[in-house]
Parts: C-alpha cells; sequence; structure tokens
C-alpha cells in the first residue's frame, strides 16, 4: 500500500506513511533537532535511605547509588548477623518480582538465602511492617513491589 508513495520535499517513505495517519504533522516534529536531543550525562550519585517501621536489629547508614549498583563489597558492615543472602550465578542479589490476578496483587521475593531466616524475617518486617512479610519454604515473600528497597538495604549490610 506504501510502496506507491512518492517523495516530495524530501520527505522519506517513513515520513510519508507517518503523515498518512495523523492530521496535521508540521516538519518539525518529523525531522530530528539535536537542541531537543538529551544529553547523556553520567548518572548523579545520590543518597539512598530507607523509611523505617520499626528500628533495626543491625542498623545500616544511607549509601549512594554508585555503591547500590556497583562491585560487590569485600565484607558485611555487621559480621555478626545471623544469616546470609548468597548471589546468583550471574553475581546479583536473589531479589524477584511475583505478579498476580492480571496485575492487581505484586510480591517480591527473596530467595537464595541461608541461616536464621526468623531474624531475617524480623529484619524485613521492620522495614514493611509485619503484616507485609510471609515466610515460605524456600522464599519470602513482601507484598508489594519493593525491590529496589531489598537491594538497598541488602547493599548497605555488605551483600
Amino acid at each position: 500500500m506504501f510502496k506507491n508513495f512518492i517523495s516530495l520535499n524530501n520527505v522519506s517513505r517513513t515520513q510519508m506513511m507517518f503523515r498518512s495517519y495523523t492530521s496535521f504533522v508540521s516538519k518539525h516534529r518529523l525531522i530530528r533537532n539535536p537542541d531537543n536531543e538529551p544529553n547523556n550525562k553520567p548518572r548523579e550519585n545520590k543518597l539512598l535511605q530507607i523509611k523505617l517501621q520499626a528500628p533495626l536489629q543491625y542498623p545500616i547508614s544511607p549509601i549512594t547509588s554508585e555503591v547500590l549498583y556497583g562491585p560487590k563489597s569485600s565484607q558485611l558492615t555487621h559480621p555478626d548477623i545471623p544469616f546470609i543472602v548468597n548471589r546468583t550465578k550471574n553475581d546479583k542479589l536473589p531479589i524477584y518480582s511475583d505478579i498476580l490476578r492480571g496485575q492487581n496483587v505484586v510480591y517480591t521475593v527473596l530467595k537464595g538465602y541461608k541461616g536464621d531466616t526468623d531474624v531475617l524475617v524480623k529484619e524485613l518486617g521492620c522495614i514493611f511492617g509485619k503484616s507485609k512479610v510471609f515466610k515460605r519454604e524456600t522464599s519470602i515473600r513482601i507484598q508489594g513491589n519493593h525491590g529496589k528497597t531489598i537491594l538497598t538495604w541488602l547493599r548497605s549490610l555488605g551483600f
């Protein structure tokens, strides 16, 4: 259908296709303007904090986004933590999202932990509230989309 278009006034075939679907399109909307291009600035180094429901047994300090997305730290901030969160084969923390019931219910799932799970659930309960944290056999589910918050908390602990 569109093969029969003829290029007029330096307008390409795709622009003609776009023009055929719209009622009025000015030329400045079709041609790239370098002044309107977004600048590829490096990511800002923001300070990330977590709002707590109750005080934590193992307190954390705010971290920067460079630490959050950077390489794995060499040691834990609290060496006496009774649980360990192992990383996946791709060297990432095992935090997943589970979407149920036609995208109406979202759970954040934490897997790959060892040690005292009661302390881990208690710490997560201090962050999100006890009614939102559910312990399963192989995972811990948190009601809501809290992947970045859990990632921030685990990275500030040194995992």
